[in-house]
């Protein structure tokens, strides 16, 4: 796989339930094979991406010495799966130009990628798919939508959802009427089926319906009743510990007993990041200082290859700080000269423009965000596999 450029989708939950064991991906990273995070299907994977990364997360501690960093496993949910699909110019990442894709969670630990990996259902505040909220905490859903959401009740904690998009066929079926489509598709009524399908159901007789789960992972206790309880899955590791990411105590939604405080970045020199490769010290003191945090052992080697915010920053192009000082009297100078030729310019273009106002006098402003349909939908990411070496 590495020698051909190929990805590995992981799958871990379902890989132990089915098989009691699941992919060597210390050999596939060794071998320099991308690996990305997937739930797999319903009946033996997990119902989202973030409960699927606390058994990445179990495996990794447990099982790998914790080979793969907090950074890592992060990078397995976000740009590497939009990589190994050839999606990458379009989603994975926070830039100007993609697609707006984002997920919101409540700060609850000092590293961002610790925070993602231990998030549950309740830790989401808002998801936002192409620019539009689609599902997050009332208050913001309310902030953003207005009343255009409907309620969704979790174990001690609520969510606002719309899932209607009138831009696509069907996209007017709200929630409820999604919910209550699947639920009666879970029964396997033999009337509904024949109705449905208009097929006969003499071949599903024995077949037995079952009640539609939550969509939810907190407080599902059929869900971790079938993965504690599977000799199987718990070959290799005791996947009671799973139990653990979702046993916190909350108050309507909200963790309680945390206080993070997250010291404030002075932006305005630049791009915060340090270059992660270059560790000479700047004098005698900070190489002592170096030593003492080399010798804590609190963080791996391979945390030290990424800095705190590289998912985000090594795709933003931030200004330096000597970039800064370009802004004096010659690019000042330049500004006009550049202001100058635009205005020459339009007086040039005046007289076509003028034509074309004369065939047609009707001006349209539109504004996006009143319309009752969208007025520009992107086109799809490229579905085609990327080149083969041979075809490049």
């Amino acid at each position: 796989m590495g020698q051909a450029g190929a990805d590995l989708a992981w799958s871990p939950l379902s890989n132990l339930l089915l098989y009691g064991d699941t992919t060597d991906v210390v050999a596939a990273d060794q071998a320099g094979v991308r690996i990305s995070l997937a739930p797999d299907w319903g009946p033996s994977g997990s119902k989202n991406v973030l409960h699927e990364l606390k058994i990445a997360d179990m495996w990794n501690t447990n099982n790998l010495a914790s080979y793969f960093s907090d950074y890592e496993l992060a990078a397995m949910v976000t740009k590497n799966p939009a990589l190994a699909s050839n999606w990458h110019n379009y989603v994975g990442t926070i830039n100007a130009g993609l697609y707006a894709d984002l997920v919101v969670l409540d700060t609850f630990h000092q590293d961002p990628y610790r925070n993602l990996i231990e998030a549950i259902d309740a830790d989401v505040r808002l998801t936002i798919v192409n620019g539009q909220p689609v599902f997050g905490d009332v208050d913001l859903m309310s902030e953003l939508k207005g009343d255009d959401w409907e309620l969704v009740e979790g174990p001690g904690f609520n969510k606002a959802v719309d899932v209607t998009d009138r831009s696509i066929p069907e996209g007017t079926q709200s929630w409820a009427t999604i919910l209550q489509d699947m639920e009666m598709a879970m029964e396997l009524n033999p009337d509904d089926i024949a109705s449905t399908w208009s097929s006969s159901t003499d071949s599903y007789s024995s077949m037995q319906g079952n009640v539609l789960n939550s969509i939810f992972t907190t407080g599902d206790a059929r869900h971790f009743g079938v993965i504690t309880g599977s000799n199987h899955a718990n070959t290799h590791i005791n996947l009671a510990q799973l139990e653990n990411y979702y046993d916190i105590p909350m108050e309507n939604g909200d963790r309680t007993g945390v206080n993070v405080v997250l010291e404030p970045q002075d932006n305005t020199g630049g791009s915060t990041i340090s270059d992660p490769v270059d560790t000479t010290p700047v004098d005698d003191d900070n190489s002592d200082d170096s030593n003492d945090d080399a010798d804590t052992g609190g963080d791996s080697a391979r945390d030290s290859e990424c800095p705190p915010n590289c998912i985000l920053g090594e795709d933003v192009e931030d200004a330096s700080a000597e970039e800064s000082s370009l802004f004096g009297a010659e690019a000042l100078l330049a500004i006009i000269v550049i202001a100058l030729l635009v205005a020459i310019g339009l007086i040039t273009r005046n007289t076509e423009e003028d034509e074309e106002m004369d065939a047609d006098q009707t001006v349209i402003i539109e504004k996006e965000w009143n319309d009752e349909q969208k007025q520009f939908i992107p086109e799809l990411p490229p579905l085609a596999p990327p080149p083969s070496i041979e075809e490049e």
